[in-house]
């Protein structure tokens, strides 16, 4: 009787080995899928949040630039000096009056008239007549600083609680992202700032 040999049948040490690369091949789509998948949540983190720093920054500057509007020239609005250092104007806070909401009378008591911001552990904190609203988080830092119609800095003097002279207020902004970046395992930071003429100063 003739033996028949099948040559192209696995012997079982092909085929461990066989099962070994495919391992080791799969172990490395499964890792590099989710790298994939933590890097892009990283940079949507990223996107999301400096997004919501440029949001912010716009909010901030649009509420500003109507700071003092008081048509009825009761020379009641404008900037507030304050007891409270995160109700007053100072380099770490903007409290601001103005009458814009509905018929004008004088007084800062509708929405959207008693405006004041200032940071809270990371929170970029808006009052609207004390009704309190977080419009920016993980953020490091929000400053202010003042001048006067010739572009001096007065930033000093407002602190001191001379709010006259204001002319233009800075607004600078520093965020960072909530997660370390994967590659650098440090938090990406991010920072803006503007300068807003408040045009109904000095009238």
């Amino acid at each position: 009787m003739k033996t028949i040999q099948n040559n192209n049948a696995f012997t079982l040490v092909e085929f461990l080995v066989y099962l070994v690369l495919s391992g080791i091949v799969a172990t490395s789509i499964i890792n590099l899928f989710i790298t994939n998948s933590q890097v892009h949540q990283h940079q949507e983190n990223i996107t999301t949040t400096f997004q919501e720093v440029r949001t912010a920054l716009s909010i901030i500057a649009g509420d500003i630039r109507s700071a003092g509007c008081d048509p009825l020239k009761s020379n009641t609005m404008g900037f507030v000096n304050d007891s409270n250092d995160h109700l007053d104007c100072d380099s770490n806070s903007i409290h601001f009056t103005r009458d814009i909401t509905g018929e004008s009378d004088g007084q800062a008591i509708s929405p959207d008239e008693d405006i004041c911001y200032y940071l809270d552990s990371d929170s970029i904190i808006r009052s609207d007549n004390g009704d309190l609203l977080v419009i920016g988080d993980n953020i490091t830092n929000l400053s202010f600083s003042y001048f006067n119609s010739d572009g001096d800095d007065i930033t000093g003097e407002v602190s001191s609680g001379t709010y006259t002279n204001i002319r233009t207020v800075e607004i600078n902004i520093t965020a960072q992202s909530g997660d370390a970046d994967f590659f650098t395992k440090k938090a990406n930071t991010m920072s803006l700032h503007t300068r807003v003429k408040v045009r109904n100063m000095g009238l």
